[in-house]
């Protein structure tokens, strides 16, 4: 594999920021990753592993080697499917509808390759990809072995995973148990209401049917960051306890609110909103006008971006006193 020095990546995260890395190289099968571990060490470089880079924050240039996942391929056996780390999110999602495996549908046009899904665990539409990963194949960087890692031991929680904190362990593959009869889900309230529109009755919406419309409602209500640089969601929403959600109601009587089995998840957009931040500006970053959860920057360099996310939050503990968190991963 060609391993570049001082390498931009501009191309190699959502944001476009122009910072570089020490090294840079694509691997396409496990002797590429392999290679790149070696190299690596013997640099004695960190390694970063990106995918589409559309979670990823580069705060400045970084001193890591970074891979990018570029591996393809996926297999059936019977209700299960095993992907490779560098195939498309979305495009996977489509596949498994055609190849008649259903339950990811609710998934639809996330941005990022599978690899990325499992990290942060993805989530939509009242759908966690956690809720069909059988199995995760990684590579541990230390150890330079093969390991295949299953669900119960992967941590799963909200937009959490063992992978959050274990940052030597590279994911080569992961095998979902899909199903192989309908089960759909729609009770996630802006769906049922967006079909309803669309004449289909949510209790008999096809799994087809709930990825167009999950489809349409993100092309809709979230900016393509194609156009204008984005990571999609920048804040995780909060799971509170009923102290917190019962003085939050007391000045907001109209936030909505999930019950889950950790507590109680608010959106965090509502409260962004609420306070004025949606269409607002600092520098050459913003906040979107369509989605409150989403800041879009238009510079090469990502200042501007982290001071504004840190005016939210500052706001946001002053008037509540919550501490949110980015749903990106910050590089320094």
């Amino acid at each position: 594999m060609e391993i570049k020095e001082d390498f931009n990546l501009v191309n190699n995260n959502s944001f476009k920021f122009e910072y570089s890395c020490s090294y840079y190289g694509e691997a396409k099968n496990s002797e590429d990753i392999l290679s790149f571990i070696d190299f690596s060490k013997h640099k004695e470089k960190k390694i970063l592993v990106l995918g589409e880079g559309t979670n990823v924050i580069l705060a400045n240039d970084i001193d890591y080697a970074v891979l990018c996942i570029k591996s393809k391929g996926k297999r059936i056996e019977g209700k299960t499917v095993t992907v490779s780390a560098g195939e498309n999110w979305h495009d996977f999602v489509l596949w498994t509808l055609k190849n008649n495996l259903f339950g990811l549908e609710n998934l639809s046009l996330i941005p990022g390759t599978v690899g990325a899904a499992p990290i942060q665990n993805i989530g939509a539409y009242g759908v966690e990809v956690s809720d069909f990963i059988e199995s995760v194949t990684v590579v541990d960087y230390q150890k330079q072995e093969e390991i295949t890692l299953f669900k119960e031991n992967l941590e799963f929680s909200y937009r959490s995973s063992l992978f959050k904190d274990n940052r030597n362990l590279l994911i080569k593959e992961i095998t979902f148990k899909l199903l192989t009869s309908p089960n759909t889900n729609t009770s996630y309230k802006a769906l049922q209401e967006f079909l309803i529109q669309d004449d289909i009755d949510p209790e008999k919406a096809t799994p087809l049917q709930i990825c167009r419309s999950v489809t349409e409602i993100r092309k809709s209500s979230l900016p393509d960051y194609l156009r204008e640089p984005n990571a999609g969601s920048f804040f995780h929403n909060l799971i509170v306890d009923d102290d917190c959600l019962n003085s939050l109601l007391e000045q907001h009587p109209e936030l909505p609110f999930f019950r889950v089995q950790e507590g109680t998840k608010i959106p965090i957009a509502y409260l962004i909103e609420q306070n004025g931040w949606k269409g607002s500006s600092f520098g050459c970053a913003r906040v979107s006008d369509k989605h409150s959860l989403v800041l879009i920057s238009e510079d090469k360099e990502s200042t501007d971006l982290l001071l504004l996310a840190q005016k939210i939050s500052d706001d946001l503990f002053n008037k509540y006193n919550l501490e949110i968190s980015l749903e990106p991963t910050v590089v320094k």
